[in-house]
Order: structure tokens, then sequence, then C-alpha cells
């Protein structure tokens, strides 16, 4: 596959890919075009699955036997079958098994405003499993419409790459079962006290909305708009207000908001969670240490938010 990682047999989980040798954090291991591309579309629709269809059409035979043989998830083939009957479609098996297999690997590839934007399929990516405590990143590169993946912690010889299939890691077990549409075995979601970590990741998330909510309210800019009156200071308030009902932990100042701040650090740390997350966290542990006065801390963060951006994302 590489000189970096390879695909091997991940028992009940099947094919799935592995560090050859010992990747250190921040390491690019796939850069990648897309095996088949479609413009975005609604997913739910029916020039969504034609234009499926139309792409594969036009794959070479290798590359349209490479498509085939990706995994595919029950669960769609049935719902697409059923999309089809529903829309009086005259669609053959095989048709259906396209589509479900574009729908089970496929990857939103960026805004639509975005020349290599739409909805793609990338066959290294395709064989790197999802866990709730990934050691990976991905993103699509803008300029190039390929796929990137990093390694976000070192990855240890023989190790799994794993990836996250969600976009927000920060749910429950039960959540992100819904985003994912299977049952993960990663070791958080089969650890023995999975309600202790969906109370961590519960608070986690409480704070960092909360502390969203507490920056915002320091904002000279939110400060004018809610002295001025009317419609948009009344906006304002429902959104800012609103969050708190939805169990926001929000600080009444700034040193509450940097111990709730190095809380969240610290439970990102018990949930195995690198990544895109710690580049947010170090960011909003900057702002705080700004609004302090504590200019050094608050540029040591700052470098910190840098690295971990590095590690997921590379430098441009």
């Amino acid at each position: 596959m590489s000189q970096l990682i390879s695909v091997g047999n991940a028992g009940a989980k099947g094919r799935s890919t592995f560090a050859k040798s010992l990747i250190r954090s921040g390491t690019l291991l796939t850069d990648e075009p897309p095996l088949l591309k479609i413009p975005y579309e609604h997913p739910n629709s029916i020039r969504y699955n034609l234009r499926v269809l139309e792409s594969f059409s036009q794959l070479t035979d290798n590359d349209k036997a490479t498509f085939l043989a990706l995994s595919m998830n029950e669960g769609e083939f049935t719902k697409i079958r059923g999309f089809f009957l529903v829309n009086h479609i005259n669609m053959t098996e095989r048709d259906v098994a396209i589509c479900a297999i574009f729908n089970t690997n496929a990857v939103r590839m960026g805004p639509d405003s975005n020349a290599n934007n739409g909805t793609g399929v990338f066959l290294k990516y395709c064989r790197m499993n999802h866990s709730c405590a990934p050691n990976a990143s991905y993103a699509v590169h803008s300029a190039s419409g390929h796929m990137r993946v990093r390694a976000h912690r070192d990855i240890a010889a023989a190790e799994e790459v794993l990836v996250s299939y969600t976009g927000d890691l920060i749910q429950s077990k039960q959540e992100r079962r819904k985003d994912i549409n299977f049952d993960c075995v990663c070791h958080i979601c089969t650890a023995v006290d999975v309600a202790s970590s969906d109370a961590r990741r519960q608070r986690i998330n409480a704070i960092m909305h909360g502390t969203k909510i507490f920056m915002c309210r320091q904002s000279r800019l939110i400060t004018t708009i809610r002295a001025a009156g009317g419609n948009t200071a009344l906006w304002l308030d429902q959104i800012l207000h609103g969050a708190v009902a939805d169990g926001a932990i929000v600080p009444t100042n700034a040193n509450e908001a940097l111990t709730l701040t190095k809380e969240r650090l610290s439970l990102l740390g018990r949930e195995s969670i690198t990544g895109p997350e710690l580049i947010l966290v170090w960011g909003m542990l900057a702002l705080v240490y700004r609004l302090l006065g504590d200019n050094e801390k608050s540029f040591k963060a700052m470098l910190m938010q840098d690295m971990h951006g590095v590690k997921c994302q590379g430098r441009e």
C-alpha cells in the first residue's frame, strides 16, 4: 500500500490498515485522489443515486472490480432498494449494491463553493477502520481534492491505523452509534464502564459550549449589539441563553473559564481523544489567558494549538 502502511487482517473487523513500522505524530500517511466521485447532491435523491451509477460506469474494469470489493453496509442496501421501489425505478441488484457500497464508504469532500466539492470514495481511506479514540485524522485538500490522512499521535509498528467516521466524538456511545450506523468495537465502546466515559464526554461538551458562550459575552461587538436592543439583540440573547438551557457550563469569570478549560483538556486525555479536539482546546486556553492578561501563557498555548494543527493538517 505504501512504505508506511499496509492492509491486513483485523479479525472480526475484517481488513484494515496497519503501520509497517513506528509512525511519528504528524506523518502524512495518504495523499490520494478519489476512486469515484460525484458532484454534491442530497443523498436521499434520485439524482444522487443516478450520478453514482453514471460515475461508476466510467471507471476502468480494474477500478470497477476494486470498488465492488469494498465493504457494504447491509442496512444501506435495504434502504436504497426500498428507495428505488417507492420511486418506481427499475434497478438491478448490482445497481443497488453499487449505490450501497458508495454510501458505505463515501466522504463529503468540502464546501459547495469549492471546485473540488462533492462526495467521493477514497480507496486507502476506506481500508481504515473507525475508532472513538482514533490515532489519525483525515481531511480533503481543497486545492487538489485529494484525501490526506495524518497520524496525530505516534503509531507503533503493527498497530492499527484508526480514524473517526463521526464528525463529533464528544457524544455518548448511543449518539455516536447513530452517526456511524454500526456497533463500534473500539476500546472506548467495549469498556466495562461505558457510562463513565459517556459522562466525561458529556462534561467535555458542556464545558466547550459554556466557555464559548462566556468568550462571546466578552466580545465588544456583542456588548454593543446587546446594548442597542432590537431584534438582533433579542436573537443574540436567545442563542447565548438558549445554550445554557441545553446544559452548557458557563463560567462566571475568566479564572473559572481557565479552570474549566484545563479540566476539559484533562478529560480529553482520559478519553484518549487527540487530534482536532486538542487544536480547539488549546485555542480556547490561548484566548482565556489573553483575557487574564497573561500574554506569555497565551503565546505558549497558541504554540501548542499550532503544533497540534500541524500534526492533523500539515503546514502549507
